[in-house]
């Protein structure tokens, strides 16, 4: 279970088709339209500095030390720059997590798109067949077009593990939380503290004993029980969430949650060196100070990288005075934030 941890990117993967489509939604509800520009401009801002400079850093150091795995990270660098390493085969050291930002980032690109031109009557349909299309990846249905493509039809790619379908969920959800009947409903569901619990205990379950490294069955249920999860937290916070989720050190921690995750591998590596140096072979030793290297990179990045952009970055948020309220009920009591 613990080996698992790949689990956790698919409940973000949910949150994050949460939020952005109910920004999106909440966009159009309130101002009357929504601008692509301004979104993707938001995206980009926050997403690729930080990315392109972790990229320009190995680029760099790979340059100068042409060490034993220099050839594989030139060879992905394309890949890499054009957010499409879920596409490709292998792993580069230190950028391993950078297929969850490719799948993200063709997310942003395609799913805003299709909220602005389907009909909202139409936008749950739409992305229901998207959600149909991303499942076939687990079947042998691609496998003559990824033999042309790959040389062989199961070739080791992410995406055909991971897929899109969490994101797509997340859109899911988003949809129903600003419809009314299928808002009622999830609140109906929710509020069962017994079923939420149960849901919690079959996740662990799910995540512990079955087979989820080939996708099918068992990972679309890990993927629909977290929505239900994430949809019953956000419904029916619990007073421990509450508490967690609004605590001084957990804001903190969002606050800077891209960096630790962007630069992440990249610190643990010189923290074991640290640990072994000391005379600690056991990860045990490695692992906190490669957490303190990491908070500590991450504080830096945000303060003096990160931040400077975001605040030019607000610029692009839909403007608050020419706001207007759209006659269309609001369902969810959620406020969420770019």
């Amino acid at each position: 279970m613990f080996g698992r941890g790949y689990l956790g990117v698919e409940m973000f993967f949910v949150l994050s088709g949460f939020l952005i489509v109910s920004l999106l939604l909440r966009e159009r509800r309130e101002l009357g339209a929504i601008s692509l520009r301004k979104f993707y401009a938001r995206r980009a801002l926050r997403i690729l500095p930080p990315f392109y400079g972790l990229l320009a850093l190995l680029t760099l150091g790979h340059a100068i030390t042409r060490g034993s795995y220099a050839a594989a990270f030139f060879k992905q660098l394309p890949f890499q720059v054009g957010h499409m390493s879920n596409w490709v085969r292998g792993d580069v050291l230190g950028l391993t997590m950078s297929w969850t930002l490719a799948t993200e980032e063709q997310f942003y690109l395609v799913i805003p798109f299709l909220v602005v031109v389907v009909p909202r009557r139409f936008l749950g349909w739409c992305l229901g067949a998207l959600g149909a299309l991303s499942a076939l990846l687990w079947t042998s249905v691609p496998g003559p077009l990824l033999k042309s493509v790959y040389g062989t039809p199961h070739p080791n790619l992410v995406f055909l593990n991971a897929t899109y379908m969490s994101l797509i969920l997340g859109a899911l959800m988003a949809c129903a939380f600003d419809s009314r009947r299928p808002f009622e409903l999830l609140a109906n569901v929710a509020k069962h503290h017994a079923l939420r619990t149960l849901v919690v205990v079959v996740m662990v379950a799910i995540a512990a004993f079955s087979p989820l490294d080939g996708g099918g069955p068992w990972r679309f249920a890990f993927q629909m029980l977290s929505a239900f999860w994430i949809a019953a937290l956000v419904l029916q916070p619990s007073r421990l969430a509450s508490w967690f989720f609004e605590h001084r050190a957990t804001r903190r921690l969002g606050t800077i949650s891209y960096g630790l995750y962007l630069y992440h591998l990249v610190c643990f590596g010189p923290a074991f060196k640290i640990a072994a140096r000391l005379g600690a072979r056991t990860r045990w030793v490695g692992f906190p100070i490669g957490c303190l290297i990491t908070y500590v990179v991450a504080s830096a990045s945000y303060r003096f990288f990160e931040h400077p952009i975001a605040r030019f970055a607000a610029r692009f948020k839909p403007a608050e005075a020419t706001r207007r309220r759209s006659a269309a009920p609001v369902h969810s009591p959620v406020v969420v934030t770019d």
